[in-house]
Parts: C-alpha cells; sequence; structure tokens
C-alpha cells in the first residue's frame, strides 16, 4: 500500500493537465492513454485513490487529486489543516470508517427484507435535508467551517 502526501495543487488543474497532454502528444504523436497521463502527471504509475483526506475549506472537486479520485474514492474532509488535525487518533478514526462502516459498494439493490433500514434511511433523510456541509465564516483572512 502506498498513501501519497500532496500539497499546493495548481489553481487551473484543467490547464496543467492540458499542456501535459500537448506536450505528451509532441512527444509521441498521439493522445496519451489514462495510464499514460496518470504516469506523466504524476512522474510514475498511480492507482486509483481509495480513499482522500482534505483539510481546511471545502473546494468542490477541484481539490481533488486529478486523475486517480472516481466514483469509488472515499473523501474525508479535515475541519483544521492536515498539520493540526490528521493525528494518529483521526487517522485511526477514518481507517476505521474505511474498514467497518462503509459499505462494500456505494449503490445496491435494496430486497425486500432491508425494508427497515430504508425506514431508517428515510427518517434519517427527514431529519437532515436542511444540513448543508460546506457552510463556513471568515475570520480575518481565513474561511472556517461552521458545521
Amino acid at each position: 500500500h502506498q498513501i501519497y502526501y500532496g500539497f499546493l495543487s495548481p489553481k487551473r488543474v484543467g490547464m496543467e493537465l492540458a499542456h501535459l497532454g500537448i506536450e505528451f502528444y509532441k512527444q509521441h504523436k498521439r493522445a496519451p492513454t489514462h495510464e499514460e497521463q496518470v504516469q506523466f502527471y504524476y512522474g510514475e504509475p498511480v492507482d486509483p485513490a481509495d480513499f482522500f483526506i482534505m483539510s481546511t475549506k471545502f473546494a468542490g472537486l477541484g481539490a481533488l487529486p486529478p486523475l486517480i479520485c472516481g466514483q469509488e474514492t472515499q473523501i474525508y474532509f479535515l475541519a483544521a489543516p492536515g498539520v493540526m488535525s490528521l493525528t494518529l487518533e483521526t487517522y485511526r478514526e477514518i481507517i476505521y470508517d474505511l474498514m467497518f462502516l462503509r459499505p462494500e459498494k456505494p449503490f445496491r439493490e435494496y430486497p425486500e427484507n432491508d425494508l427497515n433500514d430504508i425506514k431508517l434511511l428515510r427518517e434519517f433523510l427527514e431529519q437532515n435535508k436542511s444540513r448543508i456541509f460546506g457552510l463556513g465564516k471568515q475570520i480575518g483572512t481565513f474561511w472556517i467551517p461552521i458545521r
């Protein structure tokens, strides 16, 4: 298993990828495959990310590592910067969540014996229909999440 730690991603990832694609085309006279794009961008072959931990503000999907995050990637947001909040305890909580609390497959058909689970899920969604993740406020020049 490999863990990658990234920081200071470019603000315009799409443009950087476009320029890398152009450079690849100049060198090889063809468009790169997905695997070649990944290797060209990261400098080595990188498997799809199983999970991604993001600190500071919710920056949308543009904050995810390009080319290696997809539907199967589990995403976790930390309220404080990683150096402050990615402690042994928070990392253990994330690993526990990945191993025991997340479903094996994100989408599935519900057999009739799961009707009680569907009822509980509906109740949860009704109770939380007005919750919004990513709301924040400004403290000086800093943005922080409020819930």
